[in-house]
């Protein structure tokens, strides 16, 4: 299968996110249901269908879903795992994860964030 050269996530296809979720899940030996227990704990619910569909290529993932499945899986380079090898890596720790996730919970105050770091 041919991917773009392009480093955006939406060129990756459905079936090389479903691979590579099914695949992290098993080499960290955890059950369907033990990953959507880790996801609850990290205040991300999804159905058991969904990540069914996640992994078998039905459906693909929010990018917060994504990383989040990416910490519980251990992946310390998202951008390495998912096929990139051009341009700086780019890692997510926990912290940043959480990071990101109240930034998006608070759409209110992303502006005044944004200032603050100078976006």
């Amino acid at each position: 299968m041919e991917k773009s050269n392009n480093n955006n996530m939406s060129d990756l296809e459905r079936k090389d996110i479903s691979e590579l979720l099914k695949k992290y899940r098993k080499l960290n030996n955890y059950s369907v249901k033990d990953v959507l227990v880790l996801m609850q704990e990290k205040s991300l619910f999804v159905a058991e269908k969904t990540l069914y569909g996640w992994e078998n290529g039905r459906s693909q993932p929010s990018i917060e879903a994504l990383f989040v499945l990416c910490e519980i899986y251990k992946i310390p380079n998202v951008m390495e795992a998912f096929g990139y090898d051009g341009g700086e890596p780019f890692y997510v720790s926990p912290h940043e994860g959480d990071v990101i996730r109240q930034y998006r919970r608070y759409p209110s105050l992303q502006t005044a964030i944004d200032k603050l770091l100078d976006l």
